[in-house]
């Protein structure tokens, strides 16, 4: 474990074009792999009627369902923007998006959705194990989450050095895969439903108030000269409000939490706009009104 992620590390250390070679093997591969799964999974169960009428052997709430499949993507979500900045315009930006998270995210979930069902086995590497594919389940894990750790890695440092203000990420993607890597060998990954519900309920509204930010503030663009405030406390009030609705929102089975949290940080943002205005300090300029 340490030394994949020693692997998995330098690739991000690399940089954009490291992970785009890892991506570029890995992705066709996980893919094929996939479909593999479902062609064995129905062929296991007699075809979709087979499937059908498979009886669940344990139950998940609507809400929480919803909020754990928002959490398999919410987190690339927020960070489709350090992927994204290489396009050659903003449609190709908007197309890889829809392309990745609608596309391909979806027909993951889908796909393992099959093989659960079929195998009571949500792990795509033991559903290839029992099926005998060892050395495949071993490409699938190694592929799958180089590709993944490598990308999350890069987007922690990406976040540091903006954070700290820092001219280089790389101290911040190595303090990132030493994080993740003790996590790793703590056994995090028995959490994973837990931590997935987490990222759905605590990451929404993160986008609803950049988003209603971007409508408020910045459509017609950034000023000249702007010079941004190291933290913007009324944001991040309204972040941690709407974080905490949705979190009781779950908590008493109340709504879906997601959904409450990005609508509640969307609201909530907008209506300080508009009764506070922006402040002029620190060469804050409004540039457009909602």
């Amino acid at each position: 474990m340490i030394a994949a992620s020693i692997l998995m590390c330098i690739t991000a250390c690399y940089g954009y074009r490291g992970m785009y070679w890892v991506s570029l093997v890995s992705t066709p591969l996980i893919l094929a792999l996939a479909c593999w799964v479902v062609f064995r999974s129905l062929e296991e169960v007699g075809g979709f009627s087979g499937l059908v009428s498979v009886q669940p052997q344990t139950t998940m709430t609507i809400a929480l369902a919803i909020t754990t499949v928002v959490g398999t993507f919410v987190s690339a979500g927020t960070q489709a923007p350090n992927w994204t900045r290489f396009a050659r315009s903003g449609s190709q930006a908007v197309w890889a998006c829809v392309i990745g998270f609608l596309l391909g995210n979806g027909l993951m979930i889908l796909f393992g959705a099959i093989g659960a069902i079929t195998f009571h086995e949500g792990d795509f590497v033991l559903i290839l194990y029992n099926l005998g594919l060892v050395g495949w389940g071993l490409v699938l894990l190694f592929g799958n989450l180089w590709k993944s750790n490598a990308d999350t890695a890069y987007a922690f440092g990406v976040a540091g050095a903006e954070l700290f203000r820092k001219p280089r990420k790389t101290p911040f993607v190595i303090g990132g895969c030493v994080i993740g890597t003790a996590l790793a060998l703590t056994g995090v990954h028995n959490h994973l439903v837990d931590y997935l519900s987490l990222l759905g309920t605590f990451i929404p509204p993160l986008g609803g108030v950049i988003i209603a930010d971007f409508l408020c503030r910045w459509r017609r663009g950034i000023p000249e000269g702007y010079t941004p405030q190291p933290v913007h406390w009324r944001n991040l009030a309204v972040y941690a409000v709407a974080a905490f609705l949705a979190w009781l929102s779950g908590e008493f089975e109340v709504g879906i939490p997601p959904l409450i949290g990005i609508v509640a940080a969307i609201a909530l943002t907008m209506f300080l706009h508009r009764v506070f205005g922006n402040s002029s300090a620190n060469g804050e300029v409004s540039t457009s009104t909602v």
